[in-house]
């Protein structure tokens, strides 16, 4: 049975569900070997949207209640990490985004940083609908959940993971980045551009 490679490509999220994951890996494969333009990657983020007020987490409360400690604990554990990395990483994302060569390549970019933000916005919602919580807002809730974990984790999460992005705001400003079409045309037209 051949294997429609493109309409995997052009498959929305809900359509995704409806393949079977060789297929899935098969075109994934075909990825490494043919890779995709940054538009292509784009367009392929916006077809396959999801929202976190659409997903109902009221199962996943009654899974809660009936929880016992122990698989409350474990659970708590790794919604921690997860939800705080996720916060992390959208965190030091929009230099890279702004830093970015090509407006193709921002445009891709961006959405990582949506994605990534998306996925702290779930577990911010998780928190409330499922474990509960009394944060009044994102930062203290932030907080109040940071993960006592080893040296190694804060190292990374909180040290090495902002250092790029660190590093590079302080270069970014407005007269390094690649100019935008219109501040590029109106410049070279302007009459004091070579005095500037």
């Amino acid at each position: 049975m051949a294997i429609d490679l493109d309409r995997i490509g052009r498959a929305s999220l809900r359509e995704l569900g409806d393949i079977r994951i060789d297929d899935v890996l098969s075109f994934i494969d075909r990825g490494i070997e043919k890779m995709p333009s940054y538009m292509d990657l784009y367009r392929r983020w916006e077809s396959q949207q999801w929202a976190v007020g659409d997903i109902d987490f009221s199962l996943d409360r009654q899974d809660w209640l009936e929880a016992n400690d122990i698989e409350r604990k474990a659970t708590l554990w790794s919604h921690r990490l997860f939800f705080n990395g996720e916060e992390r990483v959208t965190s030091t994302l929009a230099p890279f985004v702004w830093a970015s060569p090509t407006p193709e390549i921002e445009v891709f970019l961006s959405t990582q940083m949506v994605d990534e933000a998306r996925h702290t916005v779930f577990f911010e919602r998780w928190w409330r609908e499922v474990a509960g919580t009394d944060a009044r807002d994102m930062t203290q809730l932030l907080k109040e959940i940071r993960p006592e974990a080893n040296e190694g984790y804060n190292i990374l999460f909180y040290d090495r993971l902002s250092m790029p992005s660190s590093r590079a705001s302080p270069f970014i400003t407005s007269s390094s980045r690649r100019p935008s079409p219109s501040r590029a045309s109106a410049s070279s037209s302007s009459p004091c551009a070579s005095r500037a």
